[in-house]
């Protein structure tokens, strides 16, 4: 328990209390999964072959997905913002279509935005490069090549 001011009191009188919190954290590691699980898909519907990877920065756990080769701007637009504009869009959708999954979504949309940043910011400046751009995926790492 902790007390003081500006403080808040958790206490659990027994495990059922600690269900929420639980299920919040599986749903933490689901949307993790998911949205790298979009990523697979995207490469599959390129007819490449995804490759799943994992790391540790500090605390942070992280998972990947990614598939060698090359690309062009739009697939790797399409590659790159399918799961933000798919589980905000199926987020909203849990909101207004079924409202007991409403919460679940509260959460998970935003937690998979910040797990988007990155994507974004590599489609921002793919889209800032011209539509002739070739992207080159190796080892995770992306690298652009803009024609002359």
């Amino acid at each position: 328990m902790v007390t003081g001011t500006d403080s808040f009191t958790f206490t659990a009188s027994g495990p059922s209390d600690l269900l929420p919190i639980l299920a919040l954290i599986l749903l933490v590691l689901l949307v993790g999964v998911l949205h790298e699980g979009l990523h697979a898909l995207a490469y599959l519907l390129l007819h490449r072959r995804p490759v799943f990877g994992r790391g540790r920065k500090s605390l942070l756990l992280s998972c990947s997905c990614s598939a060698d080769g090359a690309y062009t701007r739009g697939e790797s637009v399409i590659v790159l913002t399918l799961p933000f504009v798919l589980i905000t869009a199926l987020g909203l959708g849990a909101i207004v279509l079924a409202p007991a999954w409403g919460i679940a979504a509260l959460v998970l949309v935003p937690l998979n935005a910040a797990g988007s940043a990155a994507d974004l910011y590599a489609t921002a400046a793919l889209l800032r490069s011209p539509a002739e751009s070739l992207v080159l995926e190796e080892g995770g790492a992306m690298t652009l090549f803009v024609p002359e």
